[in-house]
């Protein structure tokens, strides 16, 4: 039973480990288009350029939207991992007995 719950384990940590990675990677595509939407705002009101860097600032502003939201969910599906992760560690510990340690160290604190 206890092997199920570390083959789990490990799967679980697989899976944030890839996630942190791409949550990573999305931080840095949307600060890099941070910078190039304040580049693109501060060419924009030069009048040569003007019509060009209005359109990239654009393009980058929706970027920088869709690169949020998919940040977003990304981070939610870290926050959800380490749930899991936190979950089978607790059953790993109570087949092994500890959870009775942990209930008896507790209940020792409060009263």
């Amino acid at each position: 039973m206890e092997q199920k719950y570390e083959q789990h384990l490990k799967k679980q940590e697989d899976v944030l480990n890839k996630l942190t990675k791409t949550f990573n990677m999305l931080g840095y595509l949307k600060l890099i288009a941070l910078l190039i939407l304040i580049g693109s705002g501060i060419y924009s009101f030069y009048p040569i350029f003007r019509l060009s860097f209005l359109v990239s600032a654009i393009v980058f502003l929706i970027l920088l939207v869709f690169l949020s939201i998919l940040h977003n969910n990304a981070d939610q599906k870290i926050q959800y991992r380490k749930g899991i992760i936190l979950i089978d560690k607790k059953y790993i510990d109570r087949i092994n007995g500890k959870w009775i340690v942990l209930l008896l160290l507790i209940s020792s604190h409060i009263i």
